[in-house]
């Protein structure tokens, strides 16, 4: 967590309290001097009521400020608490690692940052049918491939929508339980999108409640951008290996094909 820094006075709040004092003291003089001709209790009461006014001119002034440099603060405080969380969920490094072992960095920091037990992702093989890719806080021998109905549960309304969903009722989340095969209070996930096709999920749950706000979703859909691309990626670079390797394949029969016509022409000759 960031720490705050600490709420600190501005130097014109100072100013303000020394010029209020030299005010109260001319009005003493002031008063003073002027009072002799007066009834004996009025200075007393117009002095006491400056000074009343003076003292409240100061408290509230003062209060106005400390709780504008609060909530400064504070929001300063959320600033640096997002730019550390979006850098660690983008960190370039991460780019150079296998897929495999990039997923799952995603998935734990992502649970550092949320603040959460479980993440998994899922990739779709069929329109209805997800299978596990990469998962974290689970149980990786137990996840297996399913296949949700069409309006029901929370991955079927990301995989109907295209949108972010999330739940903060244990009572609607017995479908998604039942899949991640985890006990769950409070879950969220996010759409994997590459090319406006939609590829997978990103999932993340509590077993306690717990409030996915914009910010959070915000970072989980990120998250879910990320893995979509490092996918896609992993994907075409499969593909262009195996493209290399057909090419490489049909080079060499073309090569063994040249050799035995010469060696047949050689041997005709003889």
């Amino acid at each position: 967590m960031v720490r705050r820094p600490p709420i600190r006075a501005p130097a014109w709040l100072f100013c303000l309290a020394v010029v209020a004092a030299w005010l109260l003291g001319v009005e003493l003089a002031v008063f003073t001097a002027i009072g002799k001709g007066l009834p004996t209790r009025l200075p007393g009461l117009a002095v006491w009521s400056f000074v009343v006014l003076s003292v409240a001119f100061l408290v509230v002034t003062g209060r106005r400020e400390i709780l504008g440099g609060r909530q400064t603060a504070h929001l300063v405080a959320q600033l640096e608490e997002a730019l550390a969380s979006f850098g660690m969920l983008t960190e370039a490094s991460l780019a150079a690692l296998p897929l495999d072992e990039l997923l799952g960095q995603l998935l734990r920091r992502l649970g550092e940052v949320l603040d959460i037990e479980v993440s998994a992702i899922f990739l779709r093989s069929q329109p209805w049918e997800l299978t596990p890719r990469a998962s974290c806080g689970l149980d990786a021998c137990v996840l297996s491939s399913f296949t949700v109905t069409p309006g029901v549960g929370m991955i079927a309304a990301i995989v109907a929508t295209g949108l972010p969903q999330a739940i903060a009722d244990a009572d609607r989340l017995d479908i998604l339980a039942s899949q991640l095969h985890y006990s769950l209070a409070s879950a969220a996930g996010c759409p994997i999108v590459v090319d406006g096709q939609l590829i997978g999920v990103c999932i993340v749950g509590t077993s306690v409640p717990f409030l996915f706000d914009d910010r959070r979703l915000h970072l989980l859909q990120l998250v879910a951008d990320r893995a979509g691309i490092s996918i896609e990626r992993a994907r075409l670079d499969d593909a262009q290996q195996k493209s290399r390797a057909e090419a490489e394949g049909a080079r060499r029969r073309v090569a063994m094909m040249c050799t035995a016509g010469v060696v047949l022409l050689v041997a005709n000759d003889l």
